[in-house]
């Protein structure tokens, strides 16, 4: 479900999707399954003056990356707000799916920040790095591994299939040691020294290694516009 959070409702807002008369803008019915997603439910006389908060948890994967990618859009389309604040958690999943919306959350007219609020793990730490402003919570952590690959049961694969999935998995973290090499002060052969053992780092080596500028609290500002998702 897509929870909104508070803001300046239109004072005849009822449950349609049209254009509100009096203030000009678009509402939506609530609640609302995101698969029906369609306008902002509530109604704003003008661009927000403060960030727009956006809480996500859960795996990275091509259904909920396109879901994310028209939220944020129609987020930003609508509503032109100054910054997007991510708090943010996953456990990973996807790379291409991971590195395509790294690539989108880039591309963003306004500005972004990720703020770990738990754990963010393999692919998850590429997408933590398309903001420029990043924090962490105290006790949050960040999880770096190998790239792996799923075979089906029973699969039976001939020496150029072998040799092709050997080579997709190799630039799969390459391009990933790339990504964090080039937002953070680890460098490449670190990233790959850290995928071969597969480890777990607190939040004080993010703060030192540059993955994150802080280490502090998530809060919300009282009144703060606010989304929360649940995409999976």
């Amino acid at each position: 479900m897509l929870n909104l959070g508070s803001g300046t409702v239109c004072p005849d807002a009822t449950r349609f999707t049209r254009p509100c008369a009096s203030h000009g803008r678009w509402r939506q019915e609530s609640p609302i399954a995101f698969g029906a997603w369609k306008k902002p439910s509530l109604c704003y006389t003008e661009a927000m003056p403060n960030p727009i908060f956006i809480n996500f948890h859960g795996a990275i994967n091509e259904p909920v990356v396109t879901k994310l990618m028209a939220i944020c859009a129609e987020i930003v389309s609508k509503f032109n707000p100054p910054e997007l604040y991510f708090l943010f958690s996953s456990p990973g999943g996807s790379v291409d799916s991971g590195i395509a919306i790294y690539n989108f959350l880039r591309a963003l007219p306004c500005p972004v920040t990720m703020h770990n609020t738990g754990a963010i793990d393999s692919i998850a730490t590429v997408i933590f790095h398309s903001a420029d402003t990043r924090y962490a919570s105290p006790h949050s952590s960040f999880g770096f591994h190998g790239v792996t690959w799923n075979f089906e049961a029973k699969q039976s694969l001939n020496l150029n299939q072998i040799n092709e999935v050997r080579s997709g998995l190799a630039e799969s973290e390459n391009k990933i040691a790339r990504i964090i090499s080039g937002r953070c002060s680890l460098s490449e052969e670190d990233l790959r020294g850290l995928f071969l053992q597969g480890e777990t780092k607190n939040a004080s080596f993010a703060l030192e290694k540059g993955i994150v500028q802080e280490i502090r609290e998530a809060k919300i500002p009282q009144g703060a516009q606010f989304f929360s998702f649940n995409l999976n």
